[in-house]
């Protein structure tokens, strides 16, 4: 960078003015575009990578086949205690209703 000073004086009966005005070099503004332009640059390549740029890729046509075998007694394990629980649930509402209208009769009375 390159400091140039430009010196000026005006002269008055009494008093003596000085103008001083600074030029600076620009360019610092330079490295901050090529920063973001090569950010730009990478977030296209990845977004390019895994939206279907690589052949093989998951939107690239490929097809993936998973069979699991033995898993139907689990599945079913799994829906039997989740009605156990909805059931329980359902008791307990009810128990807790038979108890508030009890003591709203207790209070009542």
């Amino acid at each position: 960078m390159s400091n140039q000073t430009d010196h000026s004086t005006n002269h008055d009966r009494d008093h003596t003015y000085i103008e001083r005005t600074e030029k600076r070099g620009g360019g610092g503004g330079t490295g901050i575009a090529l920063l973001v332009g090569g950010l730009v640059v990478a977030v296209g390549v990845l977004f390019w990578a895994i939206y279907g740029g690589f052949e093989g890729s998951a939107t690239g046509g490929s097809t993936v086949d998973v069979n699991v075998e033995g898993s139907e007694s689990a599945v079913d394990d799994a829906a039997g205690a989740v009605e156990d629980a909805a059931g329980a649930v359902e008791d307990a509402a009810d128990d807790t209703a038979g108890a508030a209208e009890e003591a709203a009769d207790d209070a009542a009375n």
